[in-house]
């Protein structure tokens, strides 16, 4: 085998292999070493033997968890994986509920209305109704997600559905 083989043969191996796993970027140095190898046995025994450990990288990696929606996916290939003893990844809880207490009442730049909350949030109130108790700290006060994804809020135990937007 001519040395002009082997030169066309890692052109070609060598972009498939670092495109086929990003984890074979640890071996791009043995693979650039198996190139640099006189013998012509000793190369080739080099190239498989590198051949051989991005395989089974390749096939870890496609053995790890995927999930979807926080749940693992059923596995395909026939190997019964069944995920025993393992723990479920699951995704961040949607807050639906704020419960809290008024600390103060300010006005933004354009008038509108923002409710500072003992929890450190802003909310501003998009409605202009009135609502009772608005101004005293220490009310207490309840924000629920709508259908919509909005938000209302609810002073003093009542339900006012003042239409609010989260600003802190």
């Amino acid at each position: 085998m001519s040395a002009r083989f082997h030169v066309r043969f890692a052109a070609v191996v060598l972009p498939v292999l670092l495109a086929a796993a990003g984890s074979a970027r640890a071996d791009i140095p043995e693979l650039l070493a198996c190139a640099d190898k006189t013998d012509n046995a000793a190369r080739l025994a080099c190239y498989d033997a590198a051949a051989a450990k991005l395989k089974k990288q390749m096939a870890d990696a496609e053995k790890q968890s995927v999930t979807l929606f926080g749940f693992k996916l059923p596995s395909f290939d026939g190997s019964d994986d069944s995920g025993q003893g393992e723990t479920v990844k699951l995704a961040p809880k949607l807050v639906t509920q704020v419960d809290s207490t008024v600390k103060s009442l300010t006005r933004d730049v354009a008038g509108h209305r923002v409710l500072n909350l003992e929890n450190g949030q802003s909310w501003r109130i998009e409605d202009t109704k009135p609502a009772a108790g608005i101004n005293t700290a220490g009310t207490p006060v309840q924000i629920v997600r709508n259908v919509f994804g909005g938000f209302y809020m609810g002073l003093g135990g009542e339900n006012n559905e003042l239409s609010v937007t989260r600003v802190r």
